[in-house]
């Protein structure tokens, strides 16, 4: 099914704004994300990466902030959408 241009558009902004919105963040809180959007918890993100789970957790912290996202479940949502536009 053809998607109208205004939807096209719309998902061409949202796709720019994810990955631009990525690109605020650092190497390691990529990485933290990416995990993060897997589904995997704090503690099994913090043994992958060796760093402790408070460490985990600050950097999601700044991750919500920088992205302006309130959960993890939306920061899993933000990482799919990412995903899908890489493919």
């Amino acid at each position: 099914m053809r998607q109208s241009p205004a939807q096209d558009a719309a998902g061409n902004q949202q796709e720019q704004q994810s990955t631009t919105s990525l690109s605020s963040l650092t190497r390691r809180e990529r990485e933290i994300a990416s995990i993060a959007g897997m589904g995997k918890r704090t503690r099994e993100i913090a043994e992958v990466l060796s760093v402790s789970p408070r460490t985990v957790d600050v950097h999601l912290t700044r991750i919500y902030r920088k992205l302006n996202i309130r959960s993890r479940a939306a920061l899993a949502r933000l990482m799919a959408e990412v995903e899908r536009t890489l493919e």
